[in-house]
């Protein structure tokens, strides 16, 4: 993440800072493997990268400890592969789907940190 900050001055020992940041969120989902009687299904996805923004603000005290809020967000979309395959006396079928799905992706952070 890039981006721009503003530093001010609110008392002789603390400097109050925002900022605002732009850049990529990349992402993976776990596969899922669900077995069940008779059947399996599988969910698998690719990883994505989508184009992401953030802002915060905090303060600096002291010149030396940092105390500040982020948040961080995204919307990645992963292309899907899910197969369904159930069998039984006699007969067997599997299926497969393929499709895409917006992943919405937010990051909240709390900064507590030493100023170098």
């Amino acid at each position: 993440m890039t981006g721009v900050r503003y530093l001010g001055t609110a008392s002789p020992t603390i400097d109050i800072y925002g900022m605002g940041q732009l850049g990529l969120v990349l992402g993976s989902t776990p596969e899922v493997n669900i077995t069940f009687s008779g059947g399996r299904a599988t969910s698998k996805s690719k990883s994505s990268s989508a184009l992401a923004f953030g802002f915060g603000g905090g303060l600096i005290i002291k010149n030396r400890f940092n105390l500040g809020i982020r948040y961080i967000t995204g919307q990645p979309q992963y292309d899907l592969l899910q197969t369904v395959s159930i069998s039984g006396p006699g007969f067997s079928s599997t299926s497969t789907i393929t499709g895409k799905r917006d992943a919405p992706t937010s990051l909240f952070q709390c900064v507590v940190g030493i100023v170098f």
